[in-house]
């Protein structure tokens, strides 16, 4: 592929994969399920699944680069762990 990659309803490749991760996650909540969740259920609850995850993916911040330090997806460079 050559030149600027193909937009699809105004979105990359890149940020359609973090969106569509997000959307897979997405559940609305009460606060009471929400509780009975962090008593019973050992998984973490999925806005943390989520957010937690792609605020340390260096691709998350080429896909969306308007995503500023003042913002809470935005964990700064020094602080992303690095795997390998």
């Amino acid at each position: 592929m050559k030149g600027e990659p193909e937009l699809i309803d105004g979105f990359t490749g890149n940020q359609r994969f973090f969106l569509s991760f997000a959307q897979m996650w997405r559940e609305s909540d009460t606060n009471e399920s929400l509780r009975t969740l962090a008593l019973t259920d050992p998984h973490s609850p999925c806005r943390f699944r989520v957010n937690g995850a792609v605020f340390n993916v260096p691709e998350f911040y080429k896909a969306f680069p308007s995503v500023k330090p003042a913002e809470k997806l935005y964990r700064p460079e020094s602080e992303r762990p690095v795997i390998w």
